[in-house]
């Protein structure tokens, strides 16, 4: 059984020291309404006395969340796992909580003068009614939708909603990119560019969407421009397995084998370690290899991918062709 101790000290009217177990805090204001800090950080409750209803949250102190983080793994996937689609919502479309906090203070003053609070009460009213009908807000709901809607596997349905938040108010970064990343998936690339480069005039950093742009070109036949944006990466990104195993993957699409396969030789070498980001090196090396009727190097290339897993993509078919052809 666990033992709490807590003590109330009064300093002044309204005003209190708390002693706990978990540290010392004050706290300080009227029946109602209340704001202090302690052990976990600064705090406010409001509330409407008499009712048992009240609202207390803590001042958010977070890592900011990278942007790309959110938006290739999150909802727009579908993960099952993303339950607060409401952290996901872009800051733009951010709505103000003054409206539900003046109706709040607006009962809490009726209390202590009647006509002055039903006045603040009809304003906040008034303000809230005007917000949510203003283009901001519709596009935020929108937007709240689509996240469900893809959380629930409806991508076209997810996408729709996107793009009408889309047009209730352009510009949004994060918008842009959910739309880019649904239409790469419904296979429209070529709808999809333009909102990777809208996307990309804004957030200039984001080297995974860069990624995801490059990855688009090349679905969309434009193999050459595809290189040239991953080869203008950073150096230090271009080092990443993911950027080239993308470059020798498309290599590999423009029948420039050769190009591939001496990538590919260059990043991985002797590397022994197998994980899931070598054994696609290896394979696109086999591949390589085996289009260049190198029977003998893609075949130790992709015996290795099977030695590691047997189900790999269609390793064990590729090594049953080059033994049959390397038997005649």
């Amino acid at each position: 059984m666990g033992v709490r101790f807590r003590r109330r000290i009064k300093i002044t009217k309204g005003v209190n020291l708390n002693i706990s177990k978990s540290g010392v805090g004050i706290s300080g204001g009227v029946r109602g309404l209340r704001a202090g800090a302690g052990p976990k950080g600064a705090y406010r409750s409001m509330g409407i006395p008499g009712t048992g209803l009240y609202m207390f949250d803590y001042a958010k102190k977070g890592k900011k969340t990278p942007l790309a983080n959110t938006a290739v793994g999150g909802a727009v996937k579908g993960d099952s796992e993303t339950t607060d689609t409401a952290s996901l919502a872009p800051p733009e479309l951010a709505v103000s909580s003054l409206p539900v906090v003046g109706m709040v203070l607006s009962v809490v003053l009726m209390i202590f003068y009647l006509p002055l609070g039903l006045l603040s009460l009809a304003a906040s009213g008034y303000f809230f009614h005007r917000q949510r009908e203003s283009d901001r807000y519709k596009s935020f709901t929108s937007f709240q939708k689509g996240l469900e809607e893809a959380k629930e596997g409806d991508q076209q349905g997810a996408l729709a909603k996107f793009l009408h938040a889309d047009r209730l108010f352009p510009g949004v970064p994060r918008t842009q990119r959910y739309i880019a990343q649904l239409f790469h998936l419904e296979g429209a690339y070529e709808k999809a560019l333009p909102y990777y480069e809208q996307y990309l005039s804004q957030e200039k950093e984001d080297w995974e969407a860069k990624l995801e742009y490059a990855r688009n070109l090349a679905s969309d036949g434009k193999h050459e421009d595809s290189i040239r944006k991953l080869q203008n990466l950073p150096d230090e990104i271009k080092e990443l397995p993911v950027v080239y195993n993308t470059i020798a993957a498309i290599f590999i699409d423009m029948e420039n084998n050769e190009e591939a396969a001496q990538l590919l030789t260059s990043k991985v070498g002797r590397k022994r370690k197998m994980n899931e980001d070598l054994m696609l090196s290896r394979y696109l090396q086999g591949t390589a290899y085996k289009n260049l009727d190198d029977k003998k190097r893609a075949l130790r290339e992709l015996r290795k991918v099977y030695a590691e897993d047997m189900d790999y993509l269609d390793t064990a078919k590729m090594i049953e062709e080059l033994e049959a052809e390397s038997r005649k």
